[in-house]
C-alpha cells in the first residue's frame, strides 16, 4: 500500500501530465519545468499545492509545492487573491495552478528588503512575485486534497534528517549522526526514547517515528550567500535535498515522507529562529541548540505544523500558552490540538454541549474525564455556547474545550498554573465547526483562558458558563459539572449543591521515571566479575541543557478572524 505522501504526489503528477483540473470547469496551466530558469520579469506557469512557511516574523510566506516536491517562494509582497478567477475560495493546502511573474524573493534572514535590511544578490532566486487573479485556477480545495495528504494518526512517519555540513565557508555541523539518532529514537535507537517516545506519549500510540526507515545523513554543501548571509529557508532545502539524494540515491531519498534540515551553529545569528516549518508540508528546518533539535517541544512543535496546527497563545500573546508544546510549553498539545490530530476524542456526550445538552439556564450536567496523559478516549468536552447573541458572528464566536492535565508523561514538565486542573482552551468557533469541510488548515486562534482548580466554582462571564471540578480521584479522573445562565451566575447552583461538601484529596504523585531502556548485548560476554563485586553500573546520556526560552514580548493586538469566505492563515509567525 503506498503512503499518503507518494499519493498525494502522484494526485499532483497526473494533474500536471494531464492538464485537466479535478475541479469541473476548472482548466489549469502546466507544466511548468521543474526549476524554471527564467529572467526577472518573465512569466511561469506553475501548479502545485500552496503552503506557508513560518518565518516567525508576523507575516504570511507563501509557497508552492510542485509535484516532484520542489518549493518555489512567493516574494514578500506577494499578495494572494481571495479567490481564483471564478472567485473560489483560495485556500491553505489547495491545489493550484497560475501564471507567475518571475522576480526576487525580497526577504532573507534580517527581514524585508528595505531600511536595515539588504540581501546578498545569489539570495535573489526565481520567487513568484505576482499571480493576476485571472490566471489562477483552483484545482482541488483543501477538504478534496485532505484524504491524500499525510496524516497524523494512524502512520509511522518516515524522516530523513540531513545535517547540514558548509565546512568550506567556516559553517561545520556541531552535531553527528550519532548524536540525531539518540536525540529521536532514544539511546537504544528502538524508539522507546527521544522524541519518538514523546509522539507516542502525546499521541496515545497513534503516531510516531518508523524507527527502521529512519535516518541520519551529514551532507556537505556547496557554500552561498543566500545561506550563510540571508538565511534562505528554500536554497538550504534545495541544497541539502540535491547532497543527500547523491548520498543516498535518489531511489532511497523518495521513500522518505519527511525531511528535516539541522543547521550548523554558526548560521544561529543569521536564522533567527529555533525551527522552521512548511504548513501543510513535508519539511521543517531546526537549529543545533539547545532550543533547536535538542528540545523535543520544538521538534515537536514543527513537525506538528507540517500537519496543520499553529501556535497557541494565552492573554493575546502567540507562543504563551504553556500547557502545551505549540506554544512554549514542554508538555503534550492540549486536547483542542490533540483532537484535530486525530489523536483525542470527546467524553461521550460531550462533543458539542450546547442549548440542546444544557437545556435551560440553572441546570447542570456533568461529565467523567480521565487526565489526558492516560489516554485520548473521552477525554475532553467540546462547548458550543450557542445560547450567547454573539455567536452567530461568525468572526467573533468561540467554542470551549476543557480537559483535566496531570502532570505526568508526557505532561510531567506542566507548571502549577496547568497541572492537576481543568484547562481551559478557546478557537474560533466559525472554523472549528467547518472542518473538515472547510477551514482545513486554517489558524482557529487556540487560546488558553484559564484553569480550574478540583472542587471550585468557576465562572465564565464572557460564555456565561459555570465550571465546577470534583476532586482528583487516585486515578486521575475527575468530574465536571457545567451550568450555563443568562443574565447572573447566581443562576446556577452553588458548589455544596453541586458537589458536595467532603474536602478534595490531594492529587496523586507523580509515578517514578521510566527506567532507561536495556543496553544492547555486548559482542562477546564479558568475564564473570570477582567475587563480591558490586554489579556494573549503566551510565545514562547526562541530561541536554536546555536554553532559556526568548524574553516575552510585548503582546500585539488579538486580530480578529476572518469570516469564512476570507482567505485566511495570514498572520502565522
Amino acid at each position: 500500500m503506498r503512503s499518503p505522501h507518494v499519493l498525494l504526489f502522484a494526485l499532483l503528477a497526473i494533474v500536471v501530465a494531464e492538464g485537466a483540473s479535478l475541479l469541473p470547469g476548472k482548466p489549469i496551466r502546466g507544466p511548468p519545468p521543474a526549476s524554471p530558469q527564467v529572467a526577472v520579469g518573465q512569466t511561469v506557469d506553475l501548479v502545485g499545492q500552496l503552503t506557508l512557511v513560518n518565518t516567525h516574523d508576523n507575516k504570511a510566506r507563501y509557497a508552492l509545492i510542485d509535484a516532484e516536491g520542489v518549493v518555489t517562494p512567493f516574494s514578500a509582497d506577494f499578495v494572494l487573491p481571495e479567490g481564483d478567477k471564478d472567485n473560489n475560495p483560495l485556500e491553505t493546502g489547495s491545489i493550484v495552478g497560475m501564471k507567475c511573474e518571475v522576480g526576487p524573493p525580497k526577504y532573507c534572514g534580517c527581514g524585508d528588503i528595505g531600511g536595515n535590511c539588504t540581501c546578498p544578490d545569489d539570495a535573489n532566486t526565481p520567487a513568484c512575485v505576482a499571480a493576476a487573479q485571472s490566471t489562477i485556477s483552483l484545482v482541488m480545495s483543501a477538504a478534496q486534497v485532505l484524504p491524500f495528504a499525510p496524516a497524523p494518526h494512524g502512520t509511522q512517519q518516515k524522516l530523513l534528517v540531513m545535517i547540514l555540513d558548509y565546512g568550506s565557508c567556516g559553517y561545520a555541523p556541531s552535531l553527528t549522526e550519532n548524536d540525531i539518532r539518540n536525540l529521536y529514537l532514544g539511546p537504544n535507537k528502538d524508539g522507546l526514547g527521544g522524541i519518538a517516545l514523546k509522539y507516542s506519549d502525546c499521541s496515545y500510540g497513534k503516531f510516531g517515528l518508523n524507527t527502521t526507515a529512519f535516518m541520519a545523513v551529514r551532507v556537505s554543501i556547496n557554500c552561498s550567500t543566500a545561506v550563510t548571509s540571508s538565511c534562505s529557508w528554500w536554497a538550504i532545502s534545495q541544497g541539502a535535498d540535491a547532497a543527500a539524494k547523491s548520498l543516498i540515491g535518489l531511489a532511497a531519498f523518495s521513500t522518505f515522507s519527511h525531511f528535516t534540515y539541522v543547521l550548523p551553529p554558526g548560521l544561529q545569528s543569521v536564522c533567527a529562529w529555533a525551527g522552521l516549518a512548511l504548513l501543510p508540508g513535508r519539511q521543517t528546518w531546526l537549529q543545533s541548540s539547545g532550543y533547536g533539535v535538542q528540545r523535543w517541544a520544538t521538534v515537536m512543535q514543527e513537525g506538528i505544523h507540517n500537519y496543520g496546527l499553529w501556535h497557541s497563545w494565552r492573554n493575546g500573546w502567540e507562543y504563551e500558552d504553556y500547557s502545551t508544546a505549540m506554544g512554549r510549553g514542554d508538555a503534550c498539545p492540549n486536547v483542542a490540538e490533540t483532537s484535530r490530530l486525530g489523536w483525542a476524542t470527546p467524553a461521550v456526550g460531550g462533543g458539542a454541549i450546547n442549548s440542546g445538552v444544557l437545556k435551560t439556564a440553572g441546570s447542570v450536567a456533568k461529565w467523567s474525564l480521565p487526565a489526558t496523559y492516560i489516554t485520548g478516549d473521552g477525554n475532553h468536552l467540546r462547548v458550543l455556547p450557542d445560547w450567547l447573541p454573539g455567536f452567530t458572528n461568525s468572526a467573533l464566536a468561540k467554542n470551549l474545550y476543557l480537559a483535566l492535565r496531570v502532570n505526568k508523561l508526557g505532561d510531567a514538565a506542566l507548571g502549577s498554573m496547568y497541572a492537576n486542573k481543568v484547562n481551559v482552551h478557546e478557537v474560533n468557533a466559525t472554523m472549528d465547526n467547518g472542518y473538515p469541510n472547510s477551514f482545513i488548515y486554517s489558524d482557529r486562534r487556540i487560546q488558553f483562558i484559564s484553569s480550574v482548580s478540583p472542587f471550585t466554582r468557576s465562572v465564565l462571564p464572557a460564555y456565561n458558563l459555570v465550571i465546577y471540578p470534583s476532586a482528583v480521584n487516585a486515578s486521575d479522573a475527575i468530574t465536571v459539572y457545567l451550568c450555563r445562565y443568562t443574565s447572573a451566575d447566581s443562576q446556577c447552583p452553588s458548589l455544596t449543591d453541586v458537589v458536595g461538601t467532603a474536602s478534595p484529596p490531594p492529587p496523586s504523585p507523580p509515578p517514578p521515571a521510566r527506567p532507561p531502556p536495556s543496553p544492547p548485548p555486548p559482542a562477546r560476554p564479558p568475564p564473570p566479575p570477582p567475587t563480591r563485586s558490586p554489579p556494573p553500573l549503566t551510565r545514562s546520556p547526562p541530561p541536554l541543557k536546555k536554553s532559556p526560552p526568548p524574553s516575552p514580548r510585548k503582546p500585539p493586538p488579538s486580530p480578529r478572524p476572518s469570516p469564512p469566505t476570507v482567505r485566511l492563515c495570514i498572520s502565522f509567525c
